[in-house]
């Protein structure tokens, strides 16, 4: 398999490095649906997507809330649902400055099962992981550990965001979470800066700018905004490889008919696997002859573009996996 030829390839290089070989879960499209909507939640996993976000938040109106809790809890209970690819099971619970998000960890959290994934939304200040982090405390007794999407959604956020990171790192290695990820949310953000969301997007490149940086600085991934333009694939593709060339490593998705296209942008082309396999064998052998740099075609050759191609083929691998 691809996954075998890779770690053959990568073997010196991490013995010359001395880096690792990272286990890697693609969120290239997380696809967003409303657990209150049983039908739709079930159509979710007859789909190929890397990602499965069950919303008890925005898109469920008040009183679906417990509904939308049942639905999750009776899914889980039967053991994560089966699909014919590997994926990752997602579910967005509402914000903490709500009792709300207690109800939704005191039913989600507390069976044999629980998901693999949690989207905290509306995270302003580093008090508000620590919120989640004591519900997880007091509500699941088992040893798990749920890995944790911070969603950006304020200008509040933004300016706090290197704090709740560091705060979610350091509770993370006491309570039941993994830091893993930040999303950013572009609806909420844009109504506290008074504006709309233009087809250009020029309002909110310095927010998307700042989360994908700080995920980065962190070594998480940064998940984009959705796309609020269901019909038209083709800006969903323009904005999904506008937020691939800032960086990102996904995007929400509202829409089966985007899920394809947005994986594709961010997945690595062939052309670049190619590129990563060559770098890879030509630096391990001029390392051998003691050199830390050498040309290719006219381009320099260094440790960054040997970390370049590291991450292409580990998110090659990745993928590859999930098949």
């Amino acid at each position: 398999m691809f996954c075998n030829r890779v770690q053959i390839l990568l073997k010196p290089i991490f013995n010359s490095v001395k880096t690792t070989f990272r286990k890697y879960t693609p969120r290239r499209a997380v696809l967003y649906a409303p657990a209150d909507n049983l039908k739709k939640v079930l159509s979710t996993f007859m789909l190929k997507v890397d990602c499965i976000m069950l919303d008890c938040e925005d898109s469920v109106v008040l009183s679906h809330k417990s509904e939308a809790r049942l639905n999750i809890r009776q899914l889980l209970d039967q053991g994560k649902p089966i699909k014919k690819s590997n994926y990752d099971f997602g579910v967005h619970m509402n914000e903490p400055h709500s009792e709300l998000l207690k109800l939704d960890v005191s039913a989600i959290m507390t069976g044999k099962h629980v998901p693999d994934t949690i989207c905290l939304p509306k995270v302003d200040k580093p008090s508000d992981v620590q919120i989640f982090a004591d519900l997880l405390n007091e509500y699941v007794k088992s040893d798990i550990k749920v890995n944790l999407i911070i969603s950006v959604e304020s200008p509040e956020s933004l300016v706090n965001l290197v704090e709740i990171c560091n705060t979610a790192l350091a509770l993370s290695k006491t309570s039941k979470f993994t830091l893993v990820g930040l999303a950013f949310g572009c609806m909420d953000y844009c109504v506290q800066l008074g504006v709309k969301i233009s087809k250009t997007l020029n309002e909110v490149l310095y927010a998307r700018m700042k989360v994908v940086t700080v995920a980065k600085a962190f070594h998480l991934q940064a998940i984009d905004m959705a796309s609020n333009n269901y019909k038209n694939v083709e800006i969903v593709k323009n904005q999904a490889e506008e937020a691939a060339q800032l960086g990102y490593t996904g995007k929400k998705v509202f829409h089966k008919s985007h899920i394809e296209v947005v994986q594709e942008v961010f997945s690595p082309s062939k052309q670049d696997i190619a590129l990563a396999q060559k770098i890879i064998k030509m630096f391990s052998e001029h390392q051998k002859e003691g050199k830390a740099y050498f040309l290719h075609k006219g381009t320099i050759i260094a440790m960054p573009m040997m970390r370049w191609a590291q991450h292409i083929l580990e998110l090659a691998n990745a993928i590859d996996m999930k098949k």
